[in-house]
């Protein structure tokens, strides 16, 4: 039981940092910040296997630094059954091909992330990561592609992640979303959500199962102002 907690505390925590800016989707899209452009970004999410239910936040900003790269921190927390986790992320993304509408674009994301556990007293630097992320616009149509890595000491072992996304946009305003990915030796998880831009705003919602036994299901909003 106590490896069930701690492993929906730990998923809480790493679904959270890795959502940002392609939020509510797990997805990363290949967009990167223009000069002088940051966002501020909030996600929380609820998820549920074997009886046992956990709920994770993350909140954090980005701006573009030097050399098409954008850059910032996240601070989130995540909570199952009473055993709460907290994380510390240093992300961003570099851009490589800029999209501009339809077309290609191609950008690398990384990140650094500390954990702060139950019976630590400070954060401990735990993971590392970098993918590849790749978006592609087709009239109403974009596709987002992610493969990456991940190492963990925590986990002892590096991961292979891949995702795939898709939004198609109905309007200016409003875009269906759908969703596939998943980690190396983990059950793949697929999503469905809305996204919705409200003038500096844009909304986010995404329900989530994996195909795991027991099964995991998750809900996920997402909030993100531009400035």
């Amino acid at each position: 039981m106590k490896t069930l907690k701690f492993g929906l505390v730990a998923a809480g925590l790493l679904v959270a940092a890795a959502s940002h800016a392609g939020a509510p989707m797990a997805t990363e899209d290949a967009d990167v910040l223009s000069p002088g452009q940051c966002e501020w970004e909030t996600v929380a999410e609820r998820a549920k296997a074997a009886g046992i239910s956990a709920h994770g936040w993350n909140t954090g900003f980005q701006c573009q630094a030097i050399f098409s790269t954008q850059m910032g921190l996240a601070f989130g927390r995540a909570t199952a059954e009473g055993v709460s986790a907290s994380s510390l992320t240093l992300s961003g993304k570099t851009g490589l091909i800029e999209r501009k509408g339809d077309g290609l674009g191609l950008t690398l994301a990384w990140g650094l992330e500390s954990l702060r556990l139950p019976g630590r007293s400070g954060y401990r630097q735990d993971a590392h990561f970098a993918k590849w992320v790749m978006s592609y616009g087709l009239g109403a149509w974009t596709v987002h592609g992610n493969v990456g890595w991940m190492h963990s000491k925590l986990a002892d072992e590096t991961v292979r992640a891949t995702a795939l996304g898709v939004g198609y946009a109905l309007n200016d305003a409003v875009e269906l979303l759908a969703e596939s990915y998943g980690e190396q030796g983990s059950p793949r998880s697929y999503g469905v959500g809305v996204r919705t831009v409200v003038n500096d705003w844009t909304f986010g919602a995404m329900a989530t199962q994996d195909r795991g036994s027991p099964k995991t299901r998750s809900f996920t909003l997402s909030a993100k102002m531009g400035f």
